[in-house]
């Protein structure tokens, strides 16, 4: 009995020392541990039915959204099958199908029958399987280099582990989405874009091309340079961003405009079978069309970006961390997946953050938590998880808002006093002046001017 308590006693000890020296990953890899267990727990109760709704909730289109832009970038991606992802992805994937279709046993068909071929072939699924590989170890690289040195090696470890085995990072395997590249990419983004090296600015630049020429939305990224770089640099980095953005269509069937359009009629006709996971969603269920959605999408946006650039205290995670809730609400498919751009602020909050400076914080951590989190799921399947996921995160926008818009009237009562001091000082002076003025002509009324240089006269010898 002794040895147990001494045993409890020592994990306990370990763990305050290990609270004390970095509370806030100490909680956040508390909260994913805990969630982990139990959901494994209730997934073993269950026969595996609560970890199954947790991830896609048709088997069939498991993996299918890489197979299905291969099979539609190799065959007419936009006049043909309507393609909503920009060209520089599309061309990605039409030289992956120029290696990998001719491997598949296909009849003819749909393009849909194909990508399902695809999934059955050996070559496929084996290209599939190498670019997760490589994606999540370049994760791990470029995590390590951006918080390994802040909480320790041990620490990092079982931070990577937890988000790999993370909600957003499981579903998004599971749809075989290509969003961890544009994630991946926005880190990098983040990352160099303010360095002092122009080199690895403009690399940064070109790695938020990459984002947006996969994704589009993560081009409002580019607000960050205007407010810590200016306009020259910012022109620098939209010019980079067009670029990869617009000139791959070339090499497409398609335009700009009739992409827009291709994008509005999906974003239009196609239901949420998620939850409620952004803006669109919420008006669509309020009975707002898709136009009207739009011109509340561009307000909410154009108010959050005028929020970062006026608040000059806003630290880089919190910014981080907006865009990337932006991102998710803003011009998006409504898919889980989407939570994967809060990496963005998490990570530069681990890396900047061991204390808790305020419950506000300890609040976003939480918050963090429910977001990446492992959550059973149940009959409702993945509308119960989505809309919990995104509730965490716009507790944390909302916060987040608060604390800047807070800020921002604080700034300014404090910038009005400091006007108003020297017009009091000033004032205060012209008062005890006109005072010091009334005085001396008082004086002067009762007692006459006095010759101050009277005619001086000899003495008598």
């Amino acid at each position: 009995m002794t040895s147990n308590e001494d045993k409890i006693a020592n994990i306990k000890a370990w763990y305050l020392k290990k609270y004390e020296n970095n509370q806030v990953i100490t909680v956040f890899l508390t909260g994913m541990l805990l969630m982990m267990i139990i959901c494994t727990i209730l997934s073993l109760l269950t026969g595996g039915d609560a970890f199954a709704y947790m991830l896609h909730p048709n088997p069939p289109y498991v993996f299918m959204d890489h197979y299905s832009m291969v099979a539609d970038a190799s065959n007419h991606p936009y006049s043909q099958q309507g393609e909503i992802y920009p060209p520089l992805g599309i061309c990605f994937y039409a030289i992956i199908g120029h290696f990998t279709i001719p491997f598949v046993k296909w009849d003819g068909g749909s393009t849909w029958e194909l990508a399902l071929a695809m999934r059955d072939t050996s070559m496929s699924a084996m290209v599939f399987t190498v670019l997760i590989i490589a994606l999540i170890i370049s994760f791990y690289m470029i995590y390590q280099k951006i918080v390994e040195k802040d909480v320790g090696r041990a620490e990092y470890n079982m931070l990577f582990i937890m988000l790999l085995f993370s909600y957003p990072v499981l579903f998004g395997i599971s749809t075989g989405n290509y969003i961890f590249l544009s994630v991946l990419c926005c880190i990098l983004y983040i990352y160099g874009y303010d360095s002092e090296n122009k080199w690895i600015r403009y690399l940064s630049y070109i790695a938020l091309g990459v984002a947006a020429g996969t994704k589009v939305t993560p081009a409002f990224l580019a607000v960050l340079t205007l407010k810590r770089k200016g306009w020259l640099e910012l022109g620098k980095c939209v010019a980079i961003v067009s670029a990869l953005l617009l000139i791959p269509f070339i090499f497409t069937d398609g335009d700009p405009i009739s992409y827009i359009r291709h994008v509005i009629e999906y974003a239009s006709s196609v239901p949420s079978s998620f939850g409620f996971l952004n803006i669109n969603d919420l008006l669509d269920a309020l009975g707002l069309n898709i136009y009207g959605a739009l011109a509340v999408e561009i307000i909410v946006l154009g108010a959050v970006l005028m929020l970062i650039l006026m608040d000059e205290e806003m630290e880089k995670w919190e910014e981080a961390t907006i865009l990337g809730g932006m991102l998710m609400l803003i011009f998006s498919v409504s898919v889980s997946y989407t939570l994967l751009y809060l990496e963005l602020g998490l990570m530069i909050l681990l890396a900047t953050h061991k204390k808790f400076t305020d419950k506000g914080m300890m609040l976003c951590v939480i918050c963090f938590i429910g977001v990446f989190c492992m959550m059973p799921g149940f009959e409702l399947g993945q509308k119960y998880v989505g809309t919990i996921k995104m509730i965490f995160m716009l507790v944390m926008l909302f916060y987040l808002f608060y604390r800047s818009i807070k800020r921002q009237i604080e700034h300014h009562k404090s910038a009005s006093t400091a006007v108003e001091k020297p017009k009091k000082k000033l004032t205060e002076k012209k008062v005890k002046a006109q005072k010091t003025n009334d005085k001396e002509k008082t004086n002067k009324v009762n007692n006459p001017k006095k010759n101050k240089n009277p005619r001086k006269t000899k003495s008598p010898q």
